[in-house]
């Protein structure tokens, strides 16, 4: 929890910012939509398996040719 004085300063920062930058306090105002966030970190989670998958498959292939006989 911020102490009133913490407060105090932050809402002075917002204001000045309002004033300075408008555009950007309105994009700092504005929520960022949870869906978003969300693909993300499923995409994330899908591609570093499928990574681990294919990199395993890679070292059990080549664990099985290396010690294969040859002919």
């Amino acid at each position: 929890m911020l102490g009133q004085d913490d407060r105090d300063k932050l809402a002075e920062i917002e204001r000045r910012l309002a004033i300075e930058d408008p555009d950007f306090a309105a994009r700092m105002t504005r929520p960022r939509p949870v869906g978003s966030r969300l693909h993300r970190s499923i995409l994330l989670c899908v591609v570093s398996v499928l990574l681990w998958s294919a990199t395993m498959v890679l070292t059990v292939g080549l664990v099985v040719y290396s010690v294969s006989p040859r002919r």
